[in-house]
């Protein structure tokens, strides 16, 4: 057998933040203000073998990637204390979380033999994936030109499993490719004041792509070929004011 296994967990943070117990953040500045967490991922897994024999040769690929990926931009109060809070003051002000996800993952097989040839492969992705643009709890925000709060994500997703079976008896050649995908995106306001002379703007975008491509060939007195793509996506893609904000 060949295999490719990955797993990566990765946490990308941008923050201004008040910590309990603590005088707050001030923050004045005369021009631009920017909170930017910026994380990419760009994956390329492949996995491939071949099998001989003279009698019966078996063969069996796999990729397998699991990626836990947190990014995130905010300026929040952490602190527990309802009296403190964090006042910024600045020109244009941005606060921006993004995610790039981008992965190939490609397997490929070949058995032959005189009586019996079986190969198989898969190629197996888990992604959890979080981001998020915040302007937390108890923040006093004034900005002389524009407000952008921005989280966006992002996944291009190419899957390939090839698989190739000969013998002069039974063949089989199976290939499988599975995708489970958990994305949040997140724009929020919480409990907070905000004044800005220009534009206030939030906004969670997320966009998906995913092409998954299976071959297979049996050759033989009898040859049975099987395949199946398997995707499960789960996204919420929030963008969100609080209840008892200003804005």
């Amino acid at each position: 057998p060949a295999s490719d296994v990955t797993i990566l967990n990765k946490n990308t943070v941008a923050t201004v933040n008040s910590s309990s117990g603590g005088m707050g953040v001030y923050i004045s500045a005369r021009g631009k203000l920017d909170i930017k967490a910026d994380s990419d991922e760009n994956i390329l897994s492949t996995a491939g073998q071949v099998s001989a024999a003279d009698t019966a040769a078996i063969g069996v690929t796999a990729s397998i990637l699991v990626v836990d990926t947190e990014t995130k931009a905010s300026a929040e109060n952490m602190s527990e204390v309802q009296t403190e809070y964090q006042n910024i003051s600045a020109g244009d002000v941005e606060i921006n979380a993004s995610d790039d996800f981008t992965v190939t993952q490609i397997v490929a097989g070949v058995s032959a033999a005189g009586n019996a040839a079986i190969t198989g492969g898969a190629a197996v992705l888990v992604h959890k994936d979080s981001v998020d643009a915040i302007v937390g709890d108890r923040t006093f925000m004034l900005s002389s030109g524009s407000v952008k709060i921005n989280a966006e994500s992002s996944e291009e997703i190419i899957q390939i499993a090839a698989n190739v079976a000969a013998s002069g008896g039974a063949s089989v050649g199976a290939g499988s490719i599975v995708a489970n995908l958990n994305e949040n995106t997140n724009a929020k306001i919480g409990t907070s004041d905000i004044t800005a002379d220009g534009t206030i703007s939030l906004t969670a975008k997320d966009e998906t792509g995913q092409i998954g491509i299976i071959g297979r060939v049996a050759v033989g007195q009898a040859g049975i070929g099987a395949g199946g793509n398997v995707i499960v996506i789960q996204k919420d893609t929030i963008a969100d004011i609080g209840e008892d904000a200003v804005v």
